[in-house]
């Protein structure tokens, strides 16, 4: 009798025992291999989305739609080509392509679904920088190898529902540090600080009054003369809320291209 419980004991320790480990051992071994794989399957997605953005609907890259052949085939050379510069040089014209290009979830989407306010059906076609669009006007010098630094705004306007008021202006521009698109002495310059200088700062117009300044800026944008680039001026803005987008996009955009949304704390400061 007593061998025999000697026996059941030694049956018993072994319950549930394979390869020398139990079978909670050997769960926990792999939910841990499981654990390391994923990890590394999420590592490398997040590498691959960084080098090739495009390839996520998240990732900030070039609106192609509607091109054709002719234009998708120098615009893949180009996003090619961008790859193999140095970080620094690929940020930058990474940053400038999506300028020119903009993704269909803009910042204009983006403004207006924040502020809960519907989109009209079909909006005007917005005037921002998109294929085959002028590039700003206004850009800083900047040292050589580089063409040009960062665009210019002309100032900040404040848009709300029904009018449209200039907060500030940029007044320290000057011919010696304003440069065009191709780096060149920007010749639209005098001609735009002058309307500018006469534009009433704090001046609270309606739409139809600003439009009346905008005209005069596309204008000057549009003129070629003199080897002049056609471009389009710029604004930074700040954007009361319930502003229905057919006015951002009808009145705001369709003078000139988005520099930089303020918050409202800069505002506040500003105003």
């Amino acid at each position: 009798m007593a061998d025999l419980n000697v026996l059941d004991q030694d049956l018993a320790s072994r319950r549930g025992v394979l390869l020398g480990m139990t079978l909670a051992e050997v769960m926990l071994i792999v939910l841990f291999s499981l654990l390391l794989l994923l990890g590394k399957a999420v590592t490398d997605i997040d590498e691959e989305r960084k080098a090739n953005p495009c390839r996520h609907p998240e990732g900030n890259c070039p609106d192609v739609t509607g091109l054709n052949s002719d234009e998708l085939v120098p615009l893949g050379n180009l996003i090619e080509s961008i790859k193999v510069l140095p970080e620094e040089e690929r940020e930058e014209a990474w940053e400038v392509l999506t300028t020119m290009f903009p993704g269909p979830e803009s910042e204009t989407t983006s403004l207006f679904a924040a502020t809960g306010e519907e989109a009209a059906s079909p909006p005007p076609a917005p005037t921002v920088a998109s294929v085959g669009s002028p590039p700003p006007c206004l850009y800083n010098r900047a040292p050589p190898p580089k063409r040009r630094g960062e665009s210019i705004s002309l100032g900040i306007v404040h848009i709300e529902r029904k009018h449209m008021t200039l907060i500030a202006k940029q007044l320290k521009l000057s011919d010696a540090t304003a440069v065009d698109y191709l780096g060149r002495p920007a010749r639209h310059f005098r001609e735009a600080y002058d309307l500018l200088r006469k534009w009433p700062e704090g001046k609270r117009m309606t739409l139809s009054e600003f439009a009346q300044y905008g005209k005069e800026y596309l204008r000057i944008g549009n003129d070629e003369s003199g080897g002049k680039l056609k471009c389009r001026f710029t604004m930074s803005y700040y954007i009361a809320d319930r502003v229905p987008y057919d006015v951002f996009v009808g009145v705001f955009l369709q003078y000139f291209y988005m520099q930089q949304k303020i918050s409202r704390d800069e505002f506040r400061r500003v105003k």
